[in-house]
């Protein structure tokens, strides 16, 4: 049984959910709206979320957590990432497996409730858990038994502030990205590349508007992300990164980009 399916439900999720299915279903089935519909959904989420992520995005349509999607581990887990064209398991072997030891110090930008999260620290020495939402919201404590080796920092920025410098050997973040601006991503693996060793290995999933199933578009009708996995190479490259695969895995609605620091 999944985690949300445990706790109660606020009012504001609840009509949030309403809301953005209702204009989802109209914005298909009415062409007549469907102009109006695309201007509005698009000012309203500038306004209210692309300006400032951090706050009432995250507080009305994620509150009281994401959803659990099961054992990434099990190769015969069935979830929503089937979609992708690729299992939960299959980011898990070619993402995670590989690259986490008992020394590895990691960071996750966006954990939910932890399905990555996992296996991450059951190899990793310490795993930093970075999140817009606040830690009694995510209830992701309670989905990884209450570990000792990690630390929950709820973000207001994109500083990365409370993280040492030359610290990270390892950096995972999925479906995260997708919905910070561009000028955010920037920021964040900008800041990234103070906190990474050298050797240092990471992946970040991108909303890719090269793709015409792109996942931002499906989640808000109307809605064009103006990032691709191009212009997250191109950032990653200027601030010092070398990127070994810009469309690792070939995913279906958006992109992961494999990274690393060599120097």
């Amino acid at each position: 049984m999944s985690i949300k399916q445990n706790q109660k439900v606020s009012y504001k999720k609840f009509l949030g959910i309403a809301i953005c299915r209702l204009l989802k279903i109209v914005y298909y089935k009415s062409p007549i709206f469907k102009s109006i519909l695309k201007k509005l959904y698009f000012n309203s989420l500038k306004y209210y979320f692309w300006n400032d992520p951090f706050t009432p995005y995250n507080y009305i349509i994620w509150t009281g957590g994401y959803d659990y999607t099961g054992d990434v581990t099990d190769k015969n887990n069935l979830n929503y990432f089937d979609d992708q064209g690729v299992k939960l398991y299959d980011i898990y072997r070619n993402c995670i497996m590989n690259y986490i030891n008992h020394n590895t110090i990691a960071l996750e930008i966006g954990p939910g409730v932890g399905d990555f999260t996992k296996p991450i620290i059951k190899e990793a020495r310490f795993c930093y858990l970075v999140d817009a939402l606040s830690l009694s919201r995510n209830n992701i404590l309670t989905n990884l038994d209450f570990p000792e080796n990690i630390k929950y920092i709820q973000a207001y920025n994109f500083n990365l502030d409370e993280i040492p410098d030359y610290s990270i050997d390892y950096f995972f973040s999925f479906q995260t990205f997708n919905f910070i601006p561009i000028y955010g991503v920037e920021q964040y693996l900008s800041n990234l590349y103070t906190k990474a060793k050298v050797g240092f290995h990471g992946f970040v999933g991108i909303s890719d508007n090269r793709k015409n199933d792109s996942c931002c578009k499906e989640f808000w009708p109307g809605f064009q992300t103006m990032n691709n996995s191009f212009k997250t190479d191109k950032i990653l490259q200027q601030i010092g990164f070398t990127v070994y695969d810009n469309d690792y895995l070939k995913l279906k609605k958006e992109s992961i980009v494999y990274f690393g620091k060599e120097q």
